[in-house]
């Protein structure tokens, strides 16, 4: 029950806004109690929008951080909890979220028609100096694993398509330097969240065994810099993906001290 509930919240966010593939970044109700965000992306004031029945807002700007969580999310719900119509809906969930990054040029495109702050994995944000350059290891491994999902689980032929071009733009490739590691300001382990919420759909998906050992170099690399935390959730996925030693008995007493 849990899990449709979770399942029908993140199609609402997607529904409430409008844009067809476009998920809300948060939701706030009308005249409701607490309090509601001011900040966006960077120092950028929140984008906060009116639905249209008036009941809530929705919050723009939405970034990488939603569409990783959303495409790990649907793909377990799909594997473990959907029955009946959940299926096709989470199917069309994928389908819509992954024409809108391809029919935008890969990227995420807000209610102003412009890409926001964190939602671009297109060559020209990857090859540009400055942020786009330096995130564009860890966007690759995303964009990737978003459409090879989507040509996974809903048959579609645009997205084996898509998901070629990202290969012949040489994206497996740049996921091999996803993680930041110098200077010690730039190791963010939110952004290691970010990449191991990617790496199970894509190394379950990939069968070429070519990309496959090019995701695994990928992974490996991120696992020997993060294992240091001892967090259940990156070592569980890590051992589940490698059938490797994951350090079991740090990440059970790591939950036992919970």
């Amino acid at each position: 029950r849990e899990a449709v509930n979770s399942f029908h919240t993140i199609r609402w966010l997607e529904a409430m806004t409008g844009i067809e593939g476009f998920p809300a970044r948060a939701v706030w109700a009308k005249h409701e109690r607490g309090h509601q965000a001011q900040h966006g992306s960077g120092e950028a004031a929140a984008e906060w929008h009116d639905t249209k029945d008036g009941l809530f807002e929705w919050k723009g700007d939405t970034s990488s951080d939603e569409i990783c969580a959303h495409f790990y999310a649907v793909a377990l719900f799909l594997e473990l909890a959907a029955q009946g119509e959940e299926i096709q809906q989470a199917k069309t969930f994928l389908s819509r979220v992954a024409r809108h990054l391809m029919d935008h040029g890969w990227q995420l495109i807000d209610r102003d028609g412009k890409p926001t702050r964190w939602g671009r994995w297109n060559p020209e944000y990857f090859n540009a100096a400055g942020e786009g350059n330096a995130a564009r290891g860890l966007n690759a491994l995303e964009i990737l694993s978003f459409i090879k999902t989507a040509e996974v689980l809903t048959g579609e032929a645009r997205f084996a398509q898509g998901y070629q071009e990202l290969v012949k733009l040489g994206y497996p490739e740049y996921t091999l330097r996803q993680k930041c590691t110098f200077p010690p300001g730039d190791v963010l382990q939110f952004l290691e969240h970010l990449a191991f919420l990617c790496y199970p759909n894509l190394l379950k998906f990939e069968t070429d065994p070519i990309l496959r050992s090019i995701y695994r170099r990928s992974l490996d690399r991120s696992w020997e810099i993060e294992r240091i935390e001892q967090v259940p959730w990156f070592n569980f996925i890590y051992g589940a993906l490698t059938g490797n030693d994951c350090e079991v008995e740090p990440a059970a007493a790591h939950l036992r001290e919970w």
